[in-house]
């Protein structure tokens, strides 16, 4: 499939219909200036393509409004020439299994026209009869699949080629399922890997040939004081004058203190637990003795948010 556009624009995870207890503005509103921002970016730099890197919704138990919220914002872009490309986050996913996925917000999505699923064709982004960009996308669920192909015989040409998926990056604390580790990307002939999931910003990442792009939600959501004080931005990948340029675009944003109830941002640090000796300790014994230590320390700490927390994370760690 080939699209006319000077460049594209990638977006990860904007959640439509997440409860965010800890905001003070209208989350849907915020949502909407967001997008009224990435629009402007399309028609100013004359870009037809958009693409998420899953995510779209929180759940598949999302309101009429919500649903509406997001056709309303895809509609205008659709009414503009301007396609926009999803992959299915874990969010996206019914009990985490494709055959349900008839019953998602995102296919009704898809089923209205407003929003386009990333198959197993590559999607190339034309500009001047110069194929640009080469993109492919994969799905939560489909994590192995996007491992596999960091691993092909790439043949290099001027086309950039870009893989798009969903999961961690050289994350210590999760399983291998949804963990892009550096040994699956070294030897890679993929230019660019866009990884939706993680919600913080990271500066671009090369991986022997590979920047790994992970700037991040595109809305503040999270308790992580990291995370908070974060701006959020989109990625605008473009050839300007011959040259291709790849840059993070800060949206604007209010000041933390007027939209953000800071009482339940924790910094971590404070609470004088060591999240990776924790682990650790897991990995080593799984006894109950160490499973009472823990328990003890989580009992120690002042913060009922935190100690909730750290015992939902415990629990998936010993898989019990």
């Amino acid at each position: 499939m080939k699209i006319q556009s000077n460049g594209f624009i990638s977006i990860l995870d904007i959640h439509f219909g997440k409860k965010c207890n800890n905001r003070l503005d209208n989350i849907d509103e915020t949502i909407k200036d967001k997008f009224s921002q990435i629009f402007l970016e399309c028609i100013e730099k004359n870009i037809k393509a958009i693409f998420i890197a899953g995510d779209v919704f929180e759940n598949c138990s999302i309101d009429r409004k919500t649903l509406m919220l997001s056709y309303k914002i895809f509609n205008k872009f659709k009414n503009h020439g301007i396609q926009v490309f999803t992959i299915y986050g874990n969010h996206d996913e019914y009990r985490y299994n494709k055959e349900f996925r008839h019953l998602t917000p995102l296919k009704d999505l898809v089923d209205l026209g407003v929003i386009n699923l990333m198959s197993d064709e590559k999607i190339q982004i034309e500009n001047n009869g110069v194929v640009e960009y080469s993109i492919k996308g994969f799905d939560y669920l489909d994590t192995d699949k996007l491992k596999e192909y960091l691993k092909e015989d790439i043949v290099k040409t001027k086309t950039r080629t870009i893989a798009i998926g969903h999961c961690f990056y050289e994350n210590e604390f999760m399983g291998g399922k949804e963990n892009i580790t550096k040994e699956d990307v070294e030897g890679s002939g993929i230019d660019f890997l866009i990884l939706g999931h993680d919600h913080s910003h990271y500066n671009v990442e090369l991986c022997d040939k590979t920047h790994i792009i992970r700037n991040g939600s595109v809305i503040r959501d999270s308790s992580s004081k990291n995370d908070m004080q974060r701006t959020p931005s989109v990625t605008i990948f473009q050839r300007i004058n011959g040259q291709y340029t790849v840059f993070n675009k800060e949206l604007k944003c209010e000041e933390l203190k007027s939209v953000i109830s800071t009482k339940n941002i924790v910094n971590k640090e404070q609470n004088k637990i060591d999240f990776k000796e924790m682990i650790e300790a897991i990995k080593i014994d799984n006894e109950t003795k160490e499973v009472d230590l823990i328990s003890e320390a989580i009992n120690n700490l002042e913060n009922e948010d935190v100690k909730n927390t750290i015992r939902r994370f415990v629990k998936w760690s010993l898989k019990i």
